[in-house]
């Protein structure tokens, strides 16, 4: 019986911490704005509220981007972006703590030069990590956490606000 007693305290702290977390930042957070998201950038001036001050492998996150999920009570969406040149190293770091799936496709800037594009995944109890070279611009690049069940169903209700906006 005792052993029984340890085995399930044992499996609920591995369980307990199997979220994806980077600096510990990880989606799932109570949601205390009273907006749906909140930016925080890199800004020289020193009257900006919004001031970031965060690395990633030692590359420096120009942006985090916070989405909360439907309901404003949990954070379901974060997106770090940063200079593309660190993506080796940032992928390298978090090789060591998550397996990555990557794919490597090929994508065109809007002068018609070829750039190889890499996208990496990681998916753990319906949170998804995503990391892409090339984000919508070939000098950034993006690391998403986003909870896969909570991105479904504010979509929902965005699609609704659009049908129901005539």
């Amino acid at each position: 019986m005792k052993k029984l007693i340890i085995l399930i305290a044992v499996l609920f702290t591995v369980s307990a911490q199997a979220k994806i977390e980077i600096k510990h930042w990880q989606v799932g957070s109570e949601w205390t704005k009273k907006s749906d998201s909140y930016s925080l950038t890199i800004d020289t001036d020193i009257t900006s509220e919004r001031f970031l001050w965060l690395t990633l492998a030692g590359a420096p996150v120009d942006r985090l981007f916070v989405l909360a999920n439907a309901d404003k009570t949990k954070s379901m969406y974060l997106n770090f972006t940063m200079d593309s040149d660190h993506f080796e190293a940032v992928k390298d770091a978090l090789g060591t703590k998550y397996s990555l799936t990557c794919e490597k496709s090929t994508v065109t800037n809007a002068m018609g030069a070829k750039f190889i594009n890499e996208k990496c995944s990681y998916t753990e109890d319906g949170d998804e990590l995503v990391l892409e070279k090339y984000d919508g611009k070939i000098s950034e690049m993006s690391l998403t956490i986003a909870n896969t069940k909570d991105l479904d169903e504010w979509n929902k209700k965005k699609d609704l606000e659009k049908k129901s906006d005539i």
